[in-house]
């Protein structure tokens, strides 16, 4: 659930320069949702158009 609009979103950010993309995921994961996850398979990418 977001904080700033009653939404419920699913996980998401960007990569820190430097770090590369199942990192990225991993750390976001660990930050918006506290659990830790292994990654089995790429399924797909989700590019969002929001510009907020």
């Amino acid at each position: 659930m977001r904080d700033d609009i009653p939404l419920w979103m699913h996980i998401g950010g960007d990569a820190d320069p430097g770090e590369d993309l199942e990192t990225a995921m991993r750390r976001e994961t660990r930050e918006e949702a506290d659990i830790e996850v292994e990654i089995v398979r790429h399924v797909g990418d989700f590019i969002s158009g929001y510009k907020g």
